[in-house]
């Protein structure tokens, strides 16, 4: 999921990144002080909103940004961060332009995008990489690799993995995750400041600790990134079924993957490092869809543009290692289209 964002920092244009995120916040004046005043006491979600979340017919008109959470980067600042990292990632990739593959995709996630609860323009490139996987990033920008459009099943499967990552841009996941970053680094940078002159530390010493404070506080708020994860697979199986695709297809691939994580097959497990998977993850996702989602008598089935897609990536770029049960699935499809 958030591979790409998660990265950026770490390249040797960190300071350049790092420089471009101060440009950014400070050009949102004073909203941080702002946002700590608003959200220092952030009450949890009163029931209607928690209801409303779960209700597909509310969809495009609930406030999921607000929700159990806070956010102290404003939309704009959060569309600019979005269009740095985007560009700063995708120079160091290899973009696809084959059109066939490009519309394809692109319609895919419009599609997906106009029954979601984003309300704002969706930037999606296709990557060459053969991990299956997947990355968005702030103020609707996110990335498709090929290894994910070569391992469906199906173009509901497909459909699921956009569908949640859609959902983190519509969260705004990746600015609220970097907000809890900021209150974090304020609060150590607060304690630090004080322990160093009561200890008498030089400011070296100081640094360093507040860096290994740092260091395990950020480890220890790991669970936001799983939190997260949760919130975007009962949003994005919500967007799946809005748009008409069979939601189960988001079970399906994960259960498949889910199967194959002691493959070791680097395509597999550079997945698992972003999107965490386990049996009781998947559960959650089956369960919502049994008791949220009211059954259709039809869903969108993938067609031959979906295999067409397929079969040119193919020749672009080869097959991938054998996942396993990829037949099965593509039989499971067309099982329901007869």
């Amino acid at each position: 999921m958030w591979a790409g964002f998660a990265r950026l920092g770490s390249s040797k244009g960190e300071l350049g990144m790092n420089t471009a995120l101060i440009q950014i916040l400070a050009a949102g004046g004073s909203f941080i002080m702002l946002g700590a005043l608003c959200n220092a006491s952030a009450a949890d979600p009163a029931p209607q909103q928690k209801r409303a979340r779960d209700d597909v017919e509310k969809i495009g008109n609930r406030d999921i940004d607000g929700i159990d959470g806070f956010n102290w980067i404003p939309r704009k600042a959060e569309r600019e961060l979005g269009r740095r990292f985007a560009e700063h990632y995708w120079g160091k990739k290899e973009i696809v332009s084959d059109s066939l593959v490009v519309e394809y995709v692109d319609r895919i996630g419009q599609n997906i995008g106009f029954y979601s609860d984003w309300d704002g323009p969706l930037v999606i490139k296709v990557i060459r990489d053969q991990v299956i996987n997947a990355a968005a990033l702030p103020g609707g920008y996110f990335v498709v690799n090929t290894g994910l459009i070569q391992s469906a099943g199906s173009e509901a499967e497909l459909a699921g993995v956009m569908g949640h990552e859609i959902a983190h841009i519509a969260g705004r996941h990746g600015t609220r995750k970097l907000s809890r970053h900021i209150q974090t680094q304020i609060a150590v940078n607060a304690v630090i400041g004080g322990l160093g002159s009561k200890l008498r530390m030089s400011r070296w010493k100081a640094f360093l600790a507040g860096r290994a404070i740092g260091m395990g506080l950020t480890m220890a708020g790991l669970k936001f990134s799983r939190t997260f994860e949760r919130k975007a697979d009962a949003l994005g199986v919500q967007y799946l079924y809005a748009a008409g695709y069979d939601p189960q297809g988001m079970v399906d691939f994960f259960e498949r993957l889910s199967a194959r994580e002691k493959s070791r097959l680097p395509q597999v497990s550079a997945l698992f490092r972003t999107h965490p998977m386990s049996a009781k993850r998947v559960k959650l996702v089956q369960k919502r869809i049994d008791e949220t989602l009211p059954a259709k008598d039809d869903y969108k089935v993938s067609g031959s543009e979906f295999s067409a897609v397929q079969d040119r990536l193919r020749e672009l770029y080869g097959d991938l290692p054998e996942l396993g049960s990829r037949k099965k699935s593509r039989k499971r499809a067309k099982a329901k289209r007869d």
